[in-house]
């Protein structure tokens, strides 16, 4: 039998119909119900609030204390469900529920202590902590954390919009922005893939509504699990774009970088350190950042030339060194290049990459990308800084 049809047959739907904070219909009774009844299943929180609807376009739940830890082993929180209960009536498109924690005290907007966790649609914010934690990862999408379901006012949650302690977690085409802390915050999670975010802007992706840092992976030992960050607009941050601990082994090339006042990718949180360190990268070593040599239009392409840095460990490395472009030298627009090598450079080897582009007066900036095998079994895994921009020519 299809899993899709075994969940829909054992898994339990509790519906939040009114905006109150307690009682029949509210979420608080909601999640106390999920609590109570969830075994491992998996159980949906689904939303059908009838007319008449606020004169903004969507709902506003107001807890005028914290709500309750979600315990229960597997949890959707379904905002869209709201949507196909009375139509779509945010004018602005975003989401028809908003959970406020402006009257709810100490606490997070949803914390999932122990189960695997699904929000989606959901614009979350003003809450003194975070605006969604998972002690277990999951999948978050489509979600507006610190931001108003217009897309436009920063709504700022006291902490993070996102954060994840453990377990694997799918974060995609939510905008994570306007909180006090970092817009997503990764602590000893493994192969999270957060993609298509719009992470210190605001859901029109150019309007500045930035975090104080744009996302933080940490891990206190390093693992085989990759991490990876791409497809995001990360900007006016007040911090860093991306900040790495030296354990968290994660690809975070590919992504739009505008105006963060700190450096776009930051590894080991202590300012620009584009050489090398020694050990193995994400084990408290460093892959250095390529440096761009030169960059010239031919009349026909614009022909880049780079150096690795010198590395401090031998072995069988996979890279890919990710060449940026922008049009100022504090801002990148995209990944223009990929240079892939399977068996490796080293010790300051070159490289040359032509584009078919005319992109004088542009600034180009480099990224890398390591995989370092140290045995049958292992791996470690790292990234690099940005180094230093580079005029074309």
């Amino acid at each position: 039998e299809p899993l899709e049809a075994r969940l829909a047959l054992t898994s339990m739907t509790f519906e939040v119909s009114n905006t109150g904070d307690s009682g029949p219909g509210t979420l608080r009774q909601a999640i106390e119900d999920v609590n109570r009844e969830c075994g491992f299943d998996g159980c949906v929180i689904e939303f059908a609030i009838d007319e008449p609807v606020p004169a903004e376009g969507w709902f506003t739940i107001r807890p005028t204390s914290p709500l309750p830890p979600i315990e229960a082993m597997s949890v959707t929180v379904d905002g869209a469900s709201q949507s196909r209960h009375g139509g779509e009536t945010n004018p602005f498109g975003g989401p028809e529920i908003m959970l406020d924690g402006s009257l709810a005290g100490q606490g997070h907007g949803l914390f999932f202590s122990r189960g695997l966790a699904r929000v989606a649609d959901l614009s979350i914010g003003r809450f003194a902590g975070n605006g969604i934690e998972s002690n277990a990862g999951g999948s978050f999408r489509r979600n507006y954390l610190g931001v108003d379901p217009n897309g436009r006012v920063a709504a700022p949650n006291g902490l993070r919009g996102i954060q994840i302690n453990g377990g694997t977690a799918r974060v995609v085409d939510n905008v994570l922005s306007g909180n006090q802390r970092a817009g997503g915050y990764f602590w000893t999670a493994d192969d999270v893939l957060v993609y298509g975010n719009l992470i210190g802007v605001a859901a029109d992706g150019v309007t500045p509504l930035g975090n104080s840092a744009g996302l933080f992976f940490h891990k206190p030992t390093a693992s085989v699990w990759v991490s990876h960050a791409f497809d995001n607009v990360i900007g006016y941050n007040k911090g860093m774009g991306i900040a790495l601990s030296l354990q968290a082994n994660a690809d975070v090339a590919d992504n739009v970088f505008r105006f963060n006042a700190g450096r776009p990718v930051d590894v080991g949180l202590d300012g620009q350190t584009l050489d090398t360190t020694p050990g193995l990268p994400g084990q408290g070593g460093r892959v250095g950042a390529p440096t761009l040599l030169s960059a010239h239009w031919d009349g026909t392409g614009t022909v880049i030339t780079g150096r690795l840095a010198t590395r401090p460990f031998n072995g069988t490395v996979g890279q890919h060194v990710y060449i940026h472009v922008g049009s100022s030298s504090d801002a990148t627009e995209e990944v223009i290049a990929k240079v892939a090598n399977q068996h490796g450079l080293f010790d300051g080897d070159t490289f040359t990459v032509r584009i078919e582009k005319d992109l004088r007066g542009k600034f180009l900036r480099a990224s890398e990308f390591a995989i370092f095998v140290y045995d049958w079994d292992h791996t470690a895994a790292g990234t690099s800084e940005l180094g230093a921009p580079l005029l074309v020519e």
